[in-house]
Parts: C-alpha cells; structure tokens; sequence
C-alpha cells in the first residue's frame, strides 16, 4: 500500500514538472523566435543576436537558464552567476558583445535550440542542462579560450544552476565507523581538550572515526557498511572488482612517515587572496606538517606569502594541480567524490593510464591530466565515513557535499594537535586567490554544490570556541 502511495506521489510530482515546463515553454516562445527558427539553418546561425534583446532590454538566453532552473528549484537571485555565464557565450546581460565570432555566435544559437526543443518535447530540466553544459564545454576544447577554460577546469558550472541538497536525517541516520587502530593523542593541549572546553565541539567531534581507506574496508563484512550511501559518502552501486583493485595495489603507508611527534602543530594553506602581501610564510613553514589543496602555488614569487613546505596535498581529479608540489614530495589524500574518480585513480596506481572523463547524457568525452610522482606508496584515500562525519555533525548536512578545504581542515584536526588556518574565508578586500594577476571577485556560481557561507561561519566558531586559530586580516 505504502509503494502505491508513493507511486502515485512520483506520478503527481512528474506531471507538475511537465505543467511548469509547459507554462515556461509558452512564456518564452515569443512569435519572432517561432519565425527565425522556421529558416534556413545559415540564418539560424544569427539567432543569439536577433534574441539577444527583448522589449526590457533584458538578455534572453540568461532569461531562458533561469527559467530552466526555476522548474527543478527555487529562481535564481545570484546576478553574479547570470553575468558570467553571459560572459562565458561572449555577451553582458545587456546584449552588448564581448566578442563576435563564428564559434560564440554558433554557441549561443546552438543552446537556444537546444532550451527550446527540451522545453517542447517535456524533457526533464536537468537533461536540458547537461546538454547546454556539452556544448560550452565542447567550443571550450575546440578554442581553449582562457575564460572557458577557467571555468570548466574546476566544475560543470551549468549544473551548479541546479544546487543539490541532501537530508541531513537520513544521510546521518548509519553509524560512523571507527578505526579500532587509532591511538589517541598524548597532547596535553590537543583536541580532547579543546573538546573538554567547549560544549559545541564535544558534541560534533568523534575523536576515533575512521579517516582514512584501508584493505579491511574491502573485505565483504566491512564493505557492506560502504554501501549504505552512494559516493561521496558510500560506496553504493560501485564496482568491487575496481574497488579491490585500488587497495589491494596500495601501499598503505602510514601518514606520519615514522614515529608520530607529540603535540603536532599544522597548517591548513587555502588559496584566499588575503595571503598576497601577508608575509605569513616563514610562519606557515614553521609548523610541524602543512596542508594544501587545489593550486597551491608555491613558486619562487608566492613564498614569502605562502611558504612552501608541503607535507600534505589533497585533490580530486579536477582540482588536481600536482605538479605544483610534487617536488615537495607530499603524501597525497585523494578524495573520490563520484564514480569516475575511482576509475581514475584506479587508472593512474594499477596502469599509470588516466581514462577518459565522459558525459552519461552527451557521450562527450575529455582528457585530465595525468598527476605526476603520485604512487601506490605515497597515496591515501579519503574514507567515505569521515566525508559523511565532517558533512553531517559540521556542515549541518547544507548544500550537497564538503568543499575539499573543509576536509583538509577535518584531516588536519584528526592528524594534528593545534591547527592554524590561512588562506580560508573571501574576503572583499582581496582578490578570490593569491596568485590571481588581475583582481577577481568572488562569485557564487562557483560553489554550486557547496555552501561557502556556511563553511565560512563554521571556521568564525571554531576560531571563537578556541578550537582552530584562523588567521584574518
């Protein structure tokens, strides 16, 4: 009886999906744009020009994204996600070109067609997505323009349009495992008193939760507990003949490169524009273990800001940028969020061979660089628990994952006694990074599937219960 419910609950949520497509589809379909489509495909070709204005002057494609957004979650407010994605197909929101060529122009009718034939045949919002997401990324491959190819390199802006957000109740409903291994730290002024003294942390923080991957979380008792959840925070649905062959061709060398030291000191190095000019690196190389994440420039020139000491590089396939470290020889953390991430990784320790990234959806498929000097011996991966862990008792379950700077400030904390924070939190004053050579606002299409705000008020607590110093300017 309950499945019927339910059915029908899916049924009535899927026809009210396709009553709003609808109603957008007849909103948008002005008269002008039925009779420029009915032509020729060479004058299609001027479709993004012709439509570029309507009688508020407003510019149209942005308008139809918005609407697409709005069938799938609430409008969007962020301007700043507006502007760059008119921007990134040559235009301000104005309709006023940045540039007028062959292959923007083509871009922009290509996207209309595309919103237009999606919205016609009911076709799911997020599919209308995913397809205008292929076809930015596939001219970005074609002119490797600087402007796409800084957006692309990191995210699937587009999708970000469509912020995911989990149930915190159910995703914290299983049990974190524990690592029965985990000696406790003898610091007399580490985490297990900084919980002592502060109710909020002792309440969120669980001192022995397993951090990271290890060959007993592949045997069968143990890996079914990894398929509760779907990555990140679970292994569900996930090939097992692909999982076993990571660890079982992994090292598994233990963190801390010999004896741990009693009351470790660490640094967190994020990439926050309030570094440059901070002349903050002889402190941060200082600490006893540094951890960096992303582009951690450490080039001659960004020193004196940022140091260079690197004991600790943690990424992800896309925000990979390990040759930048490599000759500090860090151990890498890699954090697998979706299924291609463990066939990369798999790839590069069994083969050194790194597969394709390819679209479901599109069958479009690109390359990612292959990361140098990272090895079976000197790689761990990131436990799905501890992901869930930071996810659920510090994020407070918001937006759909961590960033990978509030795992490495969670694996910083797990491995360390005292933990210093640069380079986190944007602030106005400063460029987004330390190393941008003009200066760059920061702008919330960049996070789609995290919650910065939320992350920055965390660190704010965690600086003001004295458990982390964060440093500010």
């Amino acid at each position: 009886m309950l499945w019927i419910k339910k059915r029908h609950k899916e049924a009535y949520l899927y026809l009210g999906v396709l009553l709003i497509l609808f109603l957008v589809t007849c909103f948008l379909i002005h008269p002008d744009t039925m009779q420029i489509l009915s032509k020729s495909r060479s004058s299609r070709l001027d479709l993004g020009r012709n439509l570029l204005r309507d009688s508020h002057n407003q510019w149209r494609p942005v308008r139809m994204l918005r609407d697409i957004r709005s069938t799938t979650a609430k409008p969007l407010t962020d301007t700043d996600k507006l502007h760059r994605i008119a921007g990134l197909l040559g235009y301000d929101l104005t309709g006023n070109k940045k540039r007028d060529d062959l292959e923007s122009r083509k871009m922009i009718n290509d996207i209309l067609n595309l919103i237009d034939d999606h919205q016609r045949q009911g076709k799911d919002a997020r599919d209308t997505v995913d397809m205008i997401y292929s076809v930015v990324r596939s001219v970005q491959e074609e002119k490797n323009g600087d402007d796409l190819g800084e957006v692309m390199n990191n995210m699937n802006v587009l999708e970000n349009l469509l912020p995911k957000r989990l149930d915190k109740v159910k995703i914290g409903t299983y049990p974190f495992m524990r690592d029965a291994r985990r000696l406790p730290s003898e610091c007399p002024s580490g985490f297990h008193s900084r919980a002592e003294q502060s109710d909020w942390f002792r309440e969120r923080y669980v001192d022995d939760v397993k951090m990271l991957m290890d060959l007993s979380d592949v045997e069968p008792r143990n890996f079914l507990d990894l398929q509760f959840y779907s990555l990140p925070f679970g292994y569900k649905r996930e090939n097992k003949t692909l999982v076993d062959s990571i660890f079982h061709n992994m090292d598994h060398i233990g963190v801390y490169r010999g004896v741990r030291k009693q009351c470790l000191r660490c640094a967190v190095v994020g990439c926050g524009g309030m570094l440059k000019g901070s002349r903050k690196g002889a402190e941060i190389n200082a600490h006893d273990l540094v951890f960096r994440v992303n582009h951690a420039r450490i080039d001659q020139q960004y020193v004196e800001d940022v140091g260079n000491k690197t004991d600790f590089y943690v990424f992800f396939p896309e925000s990979e940028d390990v040759r930048r470290v490599a000759h500090q020889d860090p151990i890498y953390l890699y954090v697998p969020f979706k299924t291609y991430d463990l066939e990369y990784i798999e790839g590069k320790i069994v083969r050194d061979v790194i597969p394709k990234m390819c679209s479901n959806k599109t069958g479009k498929c690109w390359k990612l660089r292959n990361p140098p000097n990272v090895t079976s011996h000197n790689l761990r991966i990131v436990h799905p628990d501890f992901m869930r862990y930071v996810f659920v008792n510090f994020l407070n379950g918001t937006a759909y994952r961590p960033t990978t700077g509030a795992l490495t400030v969670f694996l910083a904390v797990h491995m360390c006694d005292e933990v210093d924070l640069y380079g986190f939190g944007f602030d106005k004053r400063f460029s987004l990074h330390y190393y941008d050579e003009k200066f760059k606002n920061y702008t919330e299409w960049r996070t789609g599937a995290h919650d910065i705000d939320n992350e920055r008020y965390l660190w704010q607590k965690l600086n003001e219960q004295k458990v982390i110093k964060w440093f500010k300017r």
